[in-house]
């Protein structure tokens, strides 16, 4: 349990970073595969949606399941929870989430055949966290400074609704369900530790499965009595217009991402139509010009031919002319000829 809580929220953060390269579905990968790997307990999540713009963490349909000694598979059965974090304080190292939702619909408190309960680790670490108050080792091993990694939670808003139990220890399975609906808000929760303690604890204490198994819960308290003492019951109305406002921002934030891609999609068409309109009277000046280039050709290839015909007019009229001249020229000799005069002949 408490590995699963740390595992999953910072991975949660860690996961961020991986949205500027990847998508949702690989991140929702990376999380169930590392709480799997993390804390031995197979985990299902139905959706994973992290919005780096409003800074929320949205999981739907999350289930952990119990360890493989158990015979009921599911542990913890959660239809939604929300995270809002905040990220300048992430990137200075400490994991800083403002406010954080749990719907937790189903708890399951299994005993085993061999008479062992799935909550009794949480019992173990309520002790251990006693023991060690105070106590500071000089050189803490990897694994212990890996645990104080920093994480403040201002708000957690916990909704249970129901309690399951089963015991498989007798000859035949003894189910009882209790339908707890509880509704609470507690403050400064500064460890994952103390959020797996304080939702055990809030659950178990709300049922009579302490009498049943005869448990003492102060046993499973560990050092959340600040936090226990700083719970409100809030009415159910609250807690659902805690979510409805999350799912209204949610909302919102997605019908400005449907219109910012519709207006997208629609710049992209009025651009594609207007590159379109360029380019049709761009082909249409073009086919112009060469029209006009065709017609300009034609033009000086008929003028070239009139200067030829021209030049050959003007040098057959001038042959006509010196022709002419030369016969007017010998006409007017002929008219104006003096006849030669005869010789005398002297006998």
């Amino acid at each position: 349990m408490k590995k699963f809580f740390f595992t999953i929220i910072l991975l949660l953060i860690l996961s961020l970073a991986a949205l500027y390269i990847g998508r949702n579905p690989i991140v929702k990968g990376v999380i169930e595969k590392g709480v799997s790997a993390g804390t031995g307990l197979p985990l299902m999540i139905g959706s994973l949606d992290i919005n780096m713009k409003e800074t929320l963490i949205d999981i739907k349909q999350l289930q952990l399941e119990n360890p493989t000694d158990f015979e009921e598979r599911t542990m913890l059965n959660m239809p939604q929870i929300y995270v809002d974090y905040n990220l300048q304080n992430i990137l200075k190292g400490t994991i800083h989430l403002p406010k954080v939702i749990i719907d937790l619909y189903e708890f399951s408190v299994v005993k085993n055949k061999d008479g062992k309960l799935n909550v009794n680790a949480i019992r173990d670490l309520a002790k251990k966290e006693k023991k060690d108050t105070g106590e500071q080792p000089k050189e803490p091993s990897e694994p212990a400074k890996k645990e104080k990694t920093k994480i403040q939670i201002d708000e957690l808003y916990l909704r249970v609704y129901k309690v399951t139990y089963k015991d498989y220890s007798g000859s035949k399975p003894v189910v009882k369900t209790f339908s707890i609906n509880l509704n609470e808000k507690f403050q400064n929760i500064s460890d994952v530790k103390s959020l797996a303690m304080l939702i055990t604890y809030k659950t178990l204490a709300s049922t009579t499965i302490p009498r049943l198994e005869n448990l003492d819960l102060n046993e499973y308290m560990g050092n959340i009595s600040e936090i226990l003492k700083s719970g409100t019951g809030i009415d159910p109305a609250v807690f659902e217009s805690a979510l409805e406002m999350q799912k209204q921002l949610e909302s919102a934030s997605e019908v400005l991402k449907t219109t910012t891609e519709s207006l997208q999609k629609n710049l992209d068409v009025q651009t594609e139509k207007l590159e379109e309109s360029v380019d049709a009277t761009k082909k249409a000046l073009d086919e112009k010009v060469d029209e006009m280039n065709d017609q300009l050709k034609k033009a000086q290839e008929s003028y070239k031919q009139q200067s030829e015909a021209l030049e050959k007019s003007q040098g057959e009229i001038k042959d006509v002319i010196d022709q002419n001249k030369q016969e007017v020229e010998k006409a007017y000799q002929n008219l104006f000829k003096v006849p030669a005069q005869k010789e005398e002949v002297t006998e």
